[in-house]
């Protein structure tokens, strides 16, 4: 029987990887025109505030702003632990900062949100200039994320040390306000009704005034970015698209009445109150896309139960049997026929590792490895990533150069122990090395297998090497950007 050693490295894991499942057949991303329909029906509702009586969009609540705000940070806390799920499998750039943009969203809105219930009016400059800096900054972070790269992060950041550096951020952010408190401008104009004939049309400070400018190009520019990311395979970022849309034309409102500092409900907040409707939606979906995924990949793994306990079985009997006759009556015909039902079984096992693997090629590489140094009763040493999710197509392809390369070791090698590594440093990195005879690589060896390795892994755009020396086993490395 072959033997196996799990490397101390990485342990492999099981764990449903919902969030990159995803982007499967299962999920229904919503339609590309949602943006779109924002821009338009927001634009619409911005005209009217410029151009139509101000009276007719005005209304006296002075205690939905703290509403408003407060399921605002609710959901955006949500969220944030939502794309942290993200974070957690793939680990990119993009979605670590949308983590820390929505996070510190969450905790600007709840700080207004608390201001605005136990202030009195009007409100001071603490109370003013603290959250309209923590928007700016928001809508600047919401912006970095769009327009990050998807490069995977280095050092890989647990929840607690995001949820430090956005409590640390804000802390931060007040006490640089209240340093520069009395140097800020404050106006009554800030707390100054909307149905009010006689005010100029665009209300504040100027330095409030620039802000919210800031603000406006911060989320232009964000709801650009997730706009061009709608792939069809990402829900959320539409919804996240939509919902920036709307905020950044909030600001444009809040741009010439900052409604958010009086006790009236104006445009600027009803447009704000539709893009934390936006984010629910894509919050969501989100949910509603895991448990899709999840019911989905629990039906792929009994598919997979299914094909090893019924064909993968049956292959293997029929390749032993044809074995068997091979070395009873020396029949060639018994030879091809045990090769033939050896390789079908070698792919079905293949399918059967992508369908219990459910989108982890830690998993399903483990898997193959496993199948293969079986067959030659090799001692198998693994030291694989977990939570690793790669397309498909490499995924394939690093599939059948572990077959491969174990197979090669088994037939040729003499080895006794094959090690398997799987790494994401700077790209992804597989390594099957063996301790047999190894062989001189400048000589020509008349197989196929070593250029159907090389080939596969140079259509992916990567490097394939083979080192190894008479006595000194072999090293199989795949390195993919």
């Amino acid at each position: 029987m072959a033997a196996e050693t799990i490397g101390p490295r990485m342990a492999r894991v099981s764990t449903p990887r919902a969030l990159v499942d995803r982007v499967d057949a299962t999920s229904r991303p919503a339609s590309d025109a949602v943006p779109i329909v924002a821009l338009v029906l927001g634009a619409i509702l911005t005209a009217l505030s410029f151009r139509g009586s101000w009276v007719h969009l005005a209304y006296r609540l002075p205690r939905m702003h703290a509403v408003i705000d407060t399921t605002i940070g609710l959901i955006c806390f949500l969220l944030a632990y939502l794309v942290y799920g993200r974070v957690q499998v793939l680990w990119r750039e993009r979605d670590a900062l949308l983590v820390f943009a929505l996070g510190f969203s969450g905790v600007v809105s709840l700080f207004t949100a608390v201001t605005q219930s136990i202030s009195s009016r009007p409100l001071g400059r603490f109370a003013v200039w603290t959250p309209t800096f923590g928007r700016l900054l928001v809508a600047c972070l919401f912006a970095a994320s769009a327009m990050a790269s998807a490069e995977p992060i280095r050092h890989r950041v647990r929840i607690e040390w995001f949820t430090i550096a956005v409590i640390g951020g804000f802390l931060a952010l007040m006490g640089f306000v209240a340093f520069q408190a009395s140097h800020l401008p404050w106006s009554t104009d800030l707390s100054v009704a909307p149905t009010d004939a006689t005010k100029p049309l665009f209300v504040g400070p100027t330095l409030m005034v620039l802000t919210q400018g800031l603000v406006l190009v911060a989320y232009s520019i964000a709801a650009w970015g997730f706009s061009h990311r709608q792939d069809g395979s990402d829900d959320l970022m539409t919804w996240l698209a939509a919902s920036c849309t709307l905020f950044g034309l909030a600001s444009l409102d809040y741009f010439a009445f900052p409604s958010m500092f009086s006790d009236w409900i104006y445009v600027g907040d009803i447009l704000r109150l539709g893009g934390v409707v936006l984010l629910f939606v894509g919050a969501a979906r989100e949910i509603s896309g895991y448990w899709r995924a999840r019911a989905a990949m629990d039906e792929r793994r009994r598919l997979a139960r299914d094909l090893h306990d019924g064909v993968a079985q049956e292959l293997a009997y029929i390749a032993s049997v044809a074995r068997q006759l091979e070395r009873d009556i020396g029949n060639r015909r018994s030879r091809r026929l045990a090769d033939a039902a050896q390789h079908a079984l070698d792919e079905s096992r293949l399918v059967i590792s992508t369908l219990a693997g459910a989108g982890d090629a830690g998993e399903q590489l483990a898997t193959t490895a496993r199948d293969a140094a079986h067959r030659y009763d090799l001692h198998l040493i693994l030291d694989l990533e977990s939570s690793l999710v790669v397309p498909g197509a490499v995924l394939e392809a690093l599939l059948r150069i572990v077959r491969e390369a174990i197979n090669n070791a088994g037939r040729h090698a003499s080895t006794s122990t094959v090690l398997v590594r799987l790494t994401s440093d700077d790209g992804i990195r597989l390594v099957v090395a063996d301790d047999g005879n190894g062989f001189d690589t400048s000589r020509e060896t008349g197989g196929f297998g070593l250029v159907s390795m090389r080939e596969r892994a140079e259509a992916l755009g990567g490097v394939f090497s083979i080192t190894s020396a008479q006595g000194r086993g072999t090293t199989v490395e795949v390195f993919i950007p």
